[in-house]
Formats: C-alpha cells, structure tokens, sequence
C-alpha cells in the first residue's frame, strides 16, 4: 500500500516537472488584429526553444469585409531557425496579400546568408535577424529582414517611454518602442517582463492596424 502512494506520488511530481519543461520550451503568443477599432483577423507566434537555438513559427490571417463582401485578405506564414546567438539561420515564408502571391526563402552559407524571394537572390555578410517582435534585444539591430517580401531594411529603434496600456482586459505598465524604416513606422510595447504586447502602425493613408495580445 505504501509503495503504491509513494508511485502515485512520484508520478504526480514527474507529471509537474514535465509541465515545467514544456512550458520552458514552448512558448505561443497569440493577438487579435485590428483595422481601426474593428477586429480582423489574428496573428499567432510559436517559440520552440532548444539546446541549438529555437525555432519560430509565424501564422497570420486578416480579412476586411465591406458590406456583405471580402474587400481584402491576408495570410502570411513563416518558419525560422536561430542560432543560439541570435541570428537568423534558415527562414521560409509565404504570403497571400489580397492575391498577390509571395515568397521569401533564406540560409545561412558559410560567411554569408542568402536570401531569395520571387524577384531576385541576394546575398549579405554577417548576422541577419528579421522583424522578430517576440524579443525586444533582436530588433534594435540597425538592420532587419522583412520576412514578407525579402526586403533587408535600415532600421533605428527608439525608446518612446512607460505607458499604461490595457492588454486582454486589464491594465499594466509597459515600454513603448518604435521602428522606422524607410517602409514603415512601427510601434511596440512590451511588459516589465519585456514579453512583446501589442503593436500598431499606420496602412494605407491614415488607417490604423493594431495587435492586442489574448
């Protein structure tokens, strides 16, 4: 009999110790989307940590209805492998913007990363990272690769200041950064614990796109 509770119980704490190391391992963010105040659609980050890096999965889908209509659609998909450094060491994207049809592919060759979408092959020296909004270190590179269309951007990112912003709900603290680059400005807040939040930025004209972090 005693034996038997002592099995339960190891179960029990081998059961809680595996919990703890997935959840070490697995991480997901999910956000709802926003044109103006109306929701579109959701984008959803997966962060799969290991002993080599980590590998991020990248889902996001919009769709604007005018009446009864779709007057726009979107679907984007990424996967990318980093190096335990923080660089970019394999990235596949594809994206449906409203029909048009992209892609964009990457890999880290000896020295340098090449880079191909469906225009042309580019080749670049030293550490590549893309718009990783998931870590707040990666993207105040002074360079980063638009993963929807193979773009590898100048970019300066700046400390705004502490806000209060509401985040599913409820309010708390957060920093407020901003990206500029010659394609686009964009704002993103992130936790005392620098989790990523929230993010908006300007689209055709003066049309507001926000994410709000579920």
């Amino acid at each position: 009999m005693r034996s038997g509770i002592f099995y339960s119980l190891q179960l029990l704490m081998l059961s809680a110790l595996m919990s703890v190391v997935h959840a070490q391992t697995q991480q997901q963010l999910q956000f709802d989307v926003y044109l103006n105040d109306k929701k579109i659609g959701y984008h959803r980050v997966d962060i799969e940590n290991l002993d080599s890096g980590k590998i991020v999965k990248t889902e996001a889908n919009f769709k604007v209805k005018f009446l009864f209509f779709d007057a726009y659609k979107y679907q984007h998909s990424a996967q990318e492998k980093w190096s335990v450094t923080g660089c970019l060491k394999t990235i596949e994207s594809k994206t449906n913007d409203d029909g048009e049809e992209q892609f964009v592919s990457g890999r880290k060759d000896d020295q340098q990363f090449k880079i191909t979408d469906q225009d042309s092959t580019e080749r670049v020296d030293g550490c590549v990272r893309s718009f990783a909004y998931w870590d707040l270190d990666l993207i105040k590179s002074s360079r980063l690769l638009n993963s929807q269309n193979g773009s590898y951007l100048d970019v300066t990112t700046d400390f705004v200041g502490a806000e209060s912003i509401v985040v599913n709900g409820k309010t708390i603290n957060a920093d407020h950064y901003r990206i500029n680059s010659e394609e686009m400005i964009i704002n993103v807040w992130y936790s005392n614990s620098k989790e990523w939040v929230a993010l908006s930025t300007v689209v055709n004209g003066d049309n507001e796109l926000r994410y709000e972090r579920k």
